[in-house]
């Protein structure tokens, strides 16, 4: 999945920031389907795949060594 930079600004990201927060899309050529995601920084995301729309919230999960 590639980063699009139309809708979204680019951060550098911090320690304790999401690296995910943005708009993605994935090419129907590399992913079978064409799929477009927005995650946003509320916790919230919205999905597109294959004419299905999608919406939810998403929780960060600590790494655990």
């Amino acid at each position: 999945m590639e980063q699009t930079t139309a809708d979204s600004q680019e951060e550098i990201a911090q320690e304790d920031s999401h690296f995910m927060v943005g708009s993605w899309r994935a090419d129907a050529a590399d992913a079978g389907v064409e799929i477009l995601m927005e995650i946003k920084e509320d916790g919230t995301f919205a999905q597109s795949m294959a004419g299905q729309n999608q919406e939810g919230t998403w929780t960060a999960i600590a790494k655990t060594k």
